[in-house]
């Protein structure tokens, strides 16, 4: 394969964020080549452990998209003669992960203006070949797409959005040998609305996937709800489908820090944006008043990321299509509520942005900003580097094996002491992070003042649990499926945990009781048993000095809701979902 070596000659910006400062890159053919740019990638493209970059760029005359692969250095290698970054598409949207769970990142890129969309299967070390008929063979006017496992069948599945044309979304069924099945009926794809953007999100914490679907031209938004083996129902009545907007685009995170995922909205042509808390409960109450809601604008991309390393998710929100645009930036004061910064090197940059990702391209701990701009269809991508400051952090590469490969609906939470007080932090591995927008798939957390990890908890999507302890901080590590925490060979970090599956049953209950099997090799042992909400609080603690084969749990006295049981005994540790309904 041909490649251009680009070196980034850094020159730096001192703008100071809450003590945090960017440096944006201005040299190299990554920020200097002029383009038509949409979706923005923090993607690793040939699994050498760092983040490569992906630009697609769609002028209604076609363009070839950018691929630019990490050097490990500070700088890129331009791919030149691979098909997904010469097929002169008039493409939009792209997302990546593991379809056929080879090891190797496969893309869809979307396209509008009428072409077919394009399905790249990924064969190695970053290499694509172009298959036709998978996805689609005939015109569409497609703005995203994103991946996400419809059935929990450990095969990603894909939800493509139209916005003109028939406007029918589509959704497409993997069938694991390399070939996908339309889905032809039922609520996601019956809708003719003129749909931006996608999300599978878990919004009700039940172990699966549901989608939210973002529509323009002044209709409201869409859920519609998993109910189990990729079936969904069409839900109405909640605060977050209640607007007649022009949405393109949406981002789910943990903003609060309250173990469920809230929602912030992008609406264009001089629209409010919308930010919505989840109250836990599978309702949503709209934030009315604040700076994230209040400004007026054109916005299209977005993306959460804890840039600070404090604790708490920010928000990067892309305008564009208006005049001459300034991004928005929000940083979290720890509660929740947001400020507005206006002076970093992102905030300040003029034209218009389309999509935009946070990866850690330099794999230093902080999270690095990419930006897909297109004003005029002539403009410079933009890349920002975060200079970093003394908050420690957290960093986990998921890789499934009864789930998709790329582990995309995996939830990991982790529990530390920052600034004396125990916070619960949770973060969501996705296809999309935002319109047109695609975070790095490896989870990152900020720990601010923390010293240790206490607890980390991984919910492998639609699969097992993983419960460890005592984790060291500012390590970049590895997981598989079942296996250990792995962060180098030499590395003090390699966490075991015996989290084997338990039995509960019934599940779900209804009442106050329920009993499960022991899996433990004793019945004499005593036996700790926890079970926590979806915050990270311990609701129930008991310690049962002698175990029968099965036993039963009574008088919870706990509310209805998705909860984490762990028992213990000499040492191991068994993990379970409950839920009480």
């Amino acid at each position: 394969m041909k490649k251009t070596l680009l070196l980034f000659f850094v020159v730096t910006i001192t703008i100071v964020l809450n003590g945090q400062s960017f440096t944006k890159i201005t040299a190299g053919d990554v920020v200097n080549t002029k383009s038509a740019s949409r979706s923005a990638n923090f993607i690793d493209i040939n699994n050498d452990g760092w983040d490569d970059i992906f630009i697609s760029n769609g002028p209604s005359s076609g363009q070839n998209n950018m691929l630019y692969l990490n050097n490990q250095d500070g700088t890129f290698i331009k791919v030149n003669d691979d098909p997904i970054v010469n097929d002169n598409a008039k493409s939009d949207g792209a997302t990546f992960a593991d379809a056929d769970n080879d090891g190797d990142l496969d893309a869809c890129v979307v396209t509008w203006y009428g072409q077919k969309n394009n399905f790249y299967r990924g064969l190695s070390n970053g290499v694509f070949e172009g298959v036709e008929n998978i996805i689609s063979n005939t015109g569409s006017y497609s703005e995203t797409a994103s991946w996400g496992d419809m059935d929990n069948d450990g095969l990603i599945d894909l939800y493509v959005t139209n916005s003109e044309g028939n406007k029918r979304n589509k959704l497409f069924h993997n069938l694991g040998d390399g070939n996908f099945e339309e889905i032809n009926s039922g609520p996601p794809v019956n809708s003719n609305l003129p749909s931006r953007s996608v999300d599978w999100i878990d919004y009700d914490n039940d172990g699966d996937s549901d989608l939210f679907i973002t529509n323009e031209g002044n209709q409201k938004n869409e859920l519609f709800e998993n109910i189990g083996n990729g079936e969904f129902v069409n839900k109405t009545g909640l605060a977050i489908l209640d607007s007649n907007k022009n949405s393109a685009g949406s981002s789910w995170a943990d903003i609060d820090n309250d173990g469920d995922f809230d929602l912030f909205v992008a609406n264009y042509q001089g629209q409010e944006n919308q930010l919505f808390f989840n109250n836990g409960d599978g309702t949503f109450t709209e934030v009315t008043e604040q700076s994230i809601v209040e400004d007026v604008g054109w916005a299209f991309g977005s993306s959460f990321a804890d840039v600070d390393n404090d604790g708490d998710l920010d928000l990067f929100v892309c305008n564009a299509f208006g005049g001459i645009e300034k991004n928005s930036f929000y940083i979290n004061n720890g509660d929740g509520s947001f400020d507005k910064n206006t002076t970093s090197a992102p905030a300040i940059q003029e034209g218009w942005t389309f999509g935009c990702a946070w990866g850690d391209y330099d794999n230093d701990g902080f999270m690095d900003l990419l930006l897909a701009n297109c004003k005029d269809d002539n403009q410079e991508n933009g890349l920002y580097r975060n200079e970093g400051n003394n908050n420690n952090w957290f960093k986990l590469s998921c890789e499934g094996s009864q789930t998709n490969r790329s582990a995309i609906g995996t939830v990991v939470r982790i529990k530390a002491t920052i600034n004396g007080q125990p916070v619960w932090q949770t973060r969501r591995i996705t296809g999309q992070s935002g319109y047109n927008s695609q975070n790095s798939l490896v989870v990152h957390f900020g720990l601010n003042d923390a010293q240790v990890i206490d607890s980390l908890i991984i919910d492998w999507a639609g699969q097992e649990s993983q419960y460890f302890e005592n984790v060291d901080i500012n390590s970049s590590c590895k997981i598989k499926e079942g296996g250990l925490i792995n962060c180098g060979i030499s590395s003090s970090n390699d966490i075991s945990s015996e989290t084997k599956k338990f039995k509960i049953f019934p599940n779900p209950i209804s009442g106050d009781t329920f009993t499960f099997e022991n899996p433990f090799h004793s019945n004499h042992n005593p036996v700790d048993i926890r079970i926590y909400n979806i915050e990270g609080k311990v609701v129930y603690s008991k310690k049962i000095k002698t175990i029968d084969n099965k036993h039963t749990i009574n008088n919870l006295k706990i509310p209805n809701g998705l909860y984490k049981v762990l028992i213990s005994q000499k040492g191991e540790v068994r993990i379970a979902s409950l839920i009480i309904q």
